[in-house]
């Protein structure tokens, strides 16, 4: 089995460190503390990183919101642009 370089590529970068600014905010997936108050949640990825290939992004993205989706009563859609619910972006500080 052959790793796809452009796989490898995401997996240093996820490895590689970061800004330092936390991942995690103070919000629960559980109904009585959700931060919406809906189920149906939206997505936009406002930009990419420029080393990796955006469908690739796109693949990771999904398949990380469709393991929350299994697991929550939430459902995520990716909507173009930045009124979404989520916005991600991704920055490389020099």
């Amino acid at each position: 089995h052959k790793t796809d370089p452009q796989d490898e590529q995401m997996l240093a970068k996820l490895h590689h460190p970061r800004c330092g600014i936390t991942d995690v905010a103070n919000c629960s997936v559980s109904p009585e503390n959700s931060k919406w108050n809906k189920h149906n949640l939206t997505y936009s990825i406002i930009n990419y990183p420029k080393e990796v290939n955006p469908a690739i992004v796109n693949d990771i993205i999904h398949e990380a919101v469709s393991i929350w989706s299994n697991v929550t009563p939430l459902i995520f859609h990716q909507v173009k642009g930045q009124d979404a619910d989520i916005k991600l972006s991704f920055w490389e500080l020099g």
